[in-house]
């Protein structure tokens, strides 16, 4: 009668081979009656009947996970009840595939007083500890941590509701968790999700208004028929009011902006600001920067100020009046041509607001700035032309250098029809400063509001107010004399300037008369 292995029988076998004492390695197989510490003493019974854990007639090629009395991977005969038959069909004195290279003593490796050797064996001495961390512990903590990071009471309304859907899917991305490193992730990405909602004070500072102008090129047809401009603010929180511009002077406008934006567009609409008749593309928008320059010249895009290879110019100082009898060119130059003129190329244009922006010529590093009478029809400008006595107006006796960090040319002086000017950046301002050493003898004033943040090419009129019986005695800007007319004295703002003034009394002529009555007539002398 066949008997069955049971797991009680391998457990017993597998005490007694942690019981034996380990024999001496042999140099060779030995083909005698193997010894009891030598290999496992197997049950007469047939060892195919089917074990309580796995078959022991199916050996598999991995050993640590299928204990066996047959260790190797291909046996090459059934086993049967002997364990003295030869190794060659029964190897089990030898656990090893190749008996021949090196025998052991030890029938199975994976027989063993050390159950952690072969995690997937059933056959254990002990049970398995459970390898699941417990992560209860740091969920609760992170969830805890996310719900104080920060309070609703800084919110408006809208995003408290977006604080409690943040909230939410953090908590729900921390109980997805499956490890410390994921709870620490989830919740870093749950509070950066947090920052970005925009609290109370950041929507209140974001909104706040700053006072900006803005000098608009070739506005004519943007304000034709009555038209309404209007900036369009872009903001972070996804909202884009807009606000009104209101026109100053020539092509500058102003208005108030929201110092938070992000973009600005401009929008032209109709008069009665119910139609949208033209939009621009959206521009960035630096806070810092209050005073901008745009070029409508291209239609209904709008050209920032900063676009390379334009000169924009600002000739309000050489403006007569009204220009519209008058013309002004640019004489684009080659410094390398040093004096020659011949290769100059000229580009005429008639302003009717002071400023003006056009394309620079490509190659050519210099220019000089012509005020002309209006050409005939027919008539190409040529240094011939304008040195002909008729068309001299005025001119800028040399050629200036184009700067390529400054965009923005100013004719700050006209002297003798002579322009003087020089380059800045569009957001360059001044400050006037006024010291009245004599104030208790007169008074000054001046035909702008501020006289902090001047943009170069303002011009400015200063009136002195002298008391009964004084007069201005003298005037400095930045140290040069200049003298009232009148008492009034003009200026273009070029840099910052300190006016240094001071008032006197007007001085009484005293005259000393002698009258001579010896005679009959009297006679008067004096000086």
């Amino acid at each position: 009668m066949k008997a069955r292995v049971t797991l009680a029988t391998l457990l017993a076998l597998g005490l007694l081979v942690s019981c034996a004492p380990e024999p001496q390695p042999s140099s060779e197989v030995s083909h005698s009656e193997p010894s009891t510490s030598q290999s496992i003493p197997t049950p007469t019974s047939d060892p195919t009947s089917e074990p309580t854990s796995e078959p022991a007639s199916e050996p598999t090629s991995e050993p640590t996970s299928e204990p066996t009395s047959q260790p190797t991977s291909e046996p090459t005969s059934e086993p049967t009840s002997d364990p003295t038959s030869e190794p060659t069909s029964e190897p089990t004195s030898d656990p090893t595939s190749e008996p021949s290279s090196e025998p052991s003593s030890e029938p199975s490796s994976e027989i063993s007083s050390d159950p952690g050797s072969d995690p997937s064996s059933d056959i254990s001495s002990e049970p398995p500890s459970s390898s699941v961390e417990d992560l209860s512990g740091p969920k609760d903590a992170a969830i805890a941590e996310l719900r104080a990071y920060k309070s609703a009471d800084l919110y408006r309304d809208e995003q408290k509701r977006e604080l409690a859907l943040a909230i939410d899917a953090g908590v729900d991305a921390i109980n997805a968790a499956t490890s410390q490193e994921e709870i620490a992730t989830a919740l870093a990405n749950a509070k950066a999700a947090i920052d970005a909602i925009l609290t109370d004070a950041q929507l209140t500072e974001m909104y706040t208004l700053v006072n900006i102008s803005f000098d608009i090129y070739q506005i004519a047809r943007w304000a034709d028929y009555g038209a309404k401009l209007f900036a369009r603010a872009v903001m972070p929180d996804g909202e884009a009011p807009e606000y009104p511009l209101t026109f100053v002077e020539w092509t500058s406008y102003a208005g108030q902006f929201p110092q938070g934006a992000t973009k600005i567009q401009f929008l032209r609409y109709s008069a009665d600001e119910t139609a949208l008749w033209e939009s621009t593309d959206e521009f960035a928008f630096d806070k810092t920067v209050l005073n901008m320059a745009l070029d409508l010249s291209d239609g209904q895009r709008i050209v920032p100020f900063v676009e390379p290879g334009r000169l924009f110019m600002n000739i309000k100082k050489a403006v007569q009046g009204d220009a519209s009898w008058e013309n002004f060119a640019i004489a684009f130059h080659k410094s390398a041509d040093g004096d020659n003129r011949a290769n100059d190329v000229f580009e005429v244009f008639a302003p009717t607001n002071g400023k003006f922006a056009m394309p620079k010529k490509e190659g050519y590093d210099s220019f000089k700035l012509l005020r002309i009478p209006v050409l005939a029809q027919g008539e190409v400008m040529s240094w011939d032309l304008f040195l002909d006595g008729a068309h001299a107006w005025g001119w800028m006796e040399n050629y200036l250098a184009f700067d390529a960090e400054k965009p923005y040319f100013v004719v700050t002086e006209v002297n003798a029809g002579a322009f003087t000017g020089a380059f800045y950046h569009f957001d360059d301002a001044f400050d006037v400063t006024i010291n009245n050493t004599t104030p208790t003898l007169g008074d000054v004033m001046a035909n702008v509001d501020s006289l902090e943040d001047l943009e170069p090419g303002t011009e400015v009129a200063l009136m002195a107010i002298p008391n009964d019986g004084y007069e201005v005695d003298s005037c400095t800007i930045n140290g040069t004399p200049k003298a009232f007319v009148n008492d009034l004295l003009s200026f273009v703002v070029s840099s910052d300037m300190t006016i240094e003034i001071s008032f006197k009394e007007i001085p009484t002529s005293i005259r000393t008369l002698t009258i001579d009555f010896s005679g009959s007539t009297g006679i008067i002398t004096g000086p």
